[in-house]
């Protein structure tokens, strides 16, 4: 979509969300209603792939008949999700960036060890960890404690990204009017974003 009007209400590194109904095509609205009028032919714009992600996907969760795409500030199909799954522009570098996850997690999580292990010697006079000095099988043994450590702890910060997200998103959800809203409109009109509020094809002509 390089010529798409609403691309010039995009800033860096935010994502536009499309919502279509599976079967026929149909452009829908954020309610997955299907517009009436022009102006109501909108998308959803995010600040970051990763929020955009998470709705495209409570989207198709709460109504398997829609399908979401993403699209970039320059107009590029980044991906699609539907009931049956998602599909993505760059499938390979999804898959490579989760295979590496472990090994960076084991490391993280073995050197939280290690250090945890330093500081328990400090105050509680208890020997210390040393890899230096550690055999082959209790490497093995701290690079599994190491990937369970890591693992819970990203756990742990997927959960609190998504209540950040939540919590972020309550005044969108706000009914129109609502003190939340109007909030959230000055803050936009602050950023220097107050023609996101506007549709860009309004026209007045005189009356009779």
């Amino acid at each position: 979509m390089p010529d798409a009007p609403w691309r010039r209400h995009m800033g860096f590194g935010e994502i536009a969300l499309f919502i279509f109904d599976a079967k026929s095509g149909q452009l829908l609205g954020p309610k997955h209603k299907v517009p009436q009028l022009p102006v109501q032919e909108v998308c959803m714009v995010f600040g970051s792939r990763y929020t955009a992600r998470l709705s495209a996907r409570g989207h198709v969760m709460s109504n398997p008949q829609v399908m979401t795409m993403l699209y970039d500030r320059r107009g590029r199909w980044l991906s699609t999700r539907c009931r049956e799954g998602e599909t993505r522009r760059n499938p390979g570098l999804g898959l490579a960036w989760i295979l590496l996850q472990f090994p960076l997690l084991a490391i993280c999580g073995g050197l939280a060890i290690v250090v945890l292990s330093r500081l328990m010697a400090l105050y509680l006079d208890v020997e210390p960890m040393r890899p230096s000095e550690m055999s082959p099988q209790q490497f093995s043994r701290l690079f599994a404690a190491g990937l369970l450590l890591g693992g819970l702890a990203r756990l742990l910060l997927e959960y609190v990204r998504i209540k950040l997200v939540a919590w972020h998103g309550r005044a969108a959800l706000a009914p129109v009017g609502s003190p939340e809203r109007e909030k959230m409109y000055r803050r936009i009109a602050k950023q220097g974003g107050g023609a996101r509020l506007l549709p860009s094809g309004v026209s007045l002509e005189a009356g009779p």
